[in-house]
């Protein structure tokens, strides 16, 4: 009896070292969870009840400047696609642009996310952007409330001494053509300012604006003025809103605070990285940035009752619940960018486990040698 005890007890230590070895081996592996095994008391020995995942347990943030890492803040999961299309849930948030443009994990795996509002694959829109022509531009500036006025009359915009200050806006058309819609300002002796508008190097437009202050505030007008600029070769009409919310006249020099137009020319894509709400960002070299789908996190019920499976991922079990899926920010938790989780197995820990197991292994193997040379007396006495 004593012998078939030290046996179920050495069974149950094989088991638990596997456990043990197998934290000590995924020390560096991103996003890992230490397990543990659980000892059971049967009526004639022991074994493994049980296994236990420290889910709750974050690993230590390791900073890698990746555009597309991440590491999740909070109890949520990855979600990937196996290639049998099983959903899998992982904490290692290494991710890439593959090379059909899907965003995949590290093992390949196409990363789920939500486009058009369904779970899927993340693929990323590499084509050409389009342009857009500017519709508004915002300008503000303090204008010196003792300007001159200018002695030069009419205003002729090759005159410099026609003109009291001169300010340029860089605008596109509707085929992405840039251009410059230059603003003369000109202090008039009624104390208001007169702004005469022109569109590249071609004659002004014939409708100038009236700036009208009081106590320094602009006090009209106060709704943008529409400009009519004319339509370049081949391109729509250019007709834009110009807004002079916040501007000045005091006795301090001209200075420009915003300059503002919307509108950019063509663009191409250059690279994809993720925000830290999880939207997928396409950034192409017109400065420009698009949102083209938004990571997926999932949450459980249990996630310790997740089952392991190779390659750093988990599959839901009855014991889990099914997957609750979400974005970055609720209750799976906030995304830190350019990081990557650390394994949360502590070697220190994981030693003294080590040589707790080992004793307890001679201990049985002791009892084993015991029943053996006792056995072997009773069988001489015989």
């Amino acid at each position: 009896m004593s012998a078939n005890i030290a046996v179920s007890g050495i069974q149950a230590i094989n088991d638990q070292l596997n456990v043990i070895s197998g934290n000590i081996a995924n020390a560096n592996t991103v996003g890992y969870k230490t397990r543990r095994a659980n000892f059971a008391a049967m009526i004639s020995g022991t074994r493994i009840g049980s296994y236990s995942q420290s889910m709750d347990t974050l690993g230590a943030q390791n900073v890698t400047g990746g555009l597309l890492d991440a590491m999740i803040n909070g109890k949520g999961f990855f979600v990937v696609r196996d290639n049998l299309g099983q959903l899998l849930y992982t904490r290692n948030g290494g991710f890439s642009r593959g090379p059909d443009d899907r965003i995949v994990d590290s093992f390949g795996r196409p990363v789920q996310g939500l486009q058009s509002g369904a779970l899927g694959d993340l693929k990323v829109p590499t084509g050409s952007l389009p342009p857009e022509a500017t519709a508004n531009i915002e300008f503000s500036a303090n204008l010196k409330h003792d300007w001159p006025v200018p002695a030069t009359k009419p205003f002729d915009p090759d005159k410099e001494d026609s003109y009291n200050q001169v300010a340029t806006s860089t605008i596109y058309d509707s085929l992405g053509g840039q251009h410059v819609v230059t603003q003369y300002f000109i202090k008039q002796e009624d104390g208001t300012v007169q702004v005469h508008y022109r569109l590249d190097k071609n004659a002004p437009i014939a409708t100038p604006t009236t700036l009208t202050f009081e106590g320094g505030k602009l006090a009209e007008p106060t709704d943008p003025v529409q400009l009519k600029l004319g339509a370049p070769a081949g391109a729509q009409p250019l007709s834009i809103k110009l807004s002079y919310a916040g501007m000045t006249s005091y006795a301090s020099d001209y200075n420009a605070t915003r300059n503002q137009p919307d509108g950019y020319p063509p663009g191409d894509f250059a690279r994809v990285k993720l925000a830290e709400n999880g939207d997928i960002i396409a950034v192409y070299n017109n400065k420009q940035e698009r949102a083209v789908g938004t990571l997926a996190l999932a949450h459980f019920a249990n996630a310790a009752g997740l089952d392991p499976q190779n390659d750093s991922a988990y599959a839901a079990t009855r014991n889990s619940g099914n997957a609750l899926y979400t974005t970055a920010g609720g209750v799976a938790g906030d995304l830190i960018t350019g990081s990557l989780e650390g394994s949360n197995a502590e070697l220190t820990l994981q030693m003294v486990d080590l040589m707790t197991a080992q004793r307890n292994y001679q201990a049985n193997a002791k009892v084993l040698s015991a029943d053996a040379q006792m056995s072997q007396a009773l069988m001489q006495a015989l």
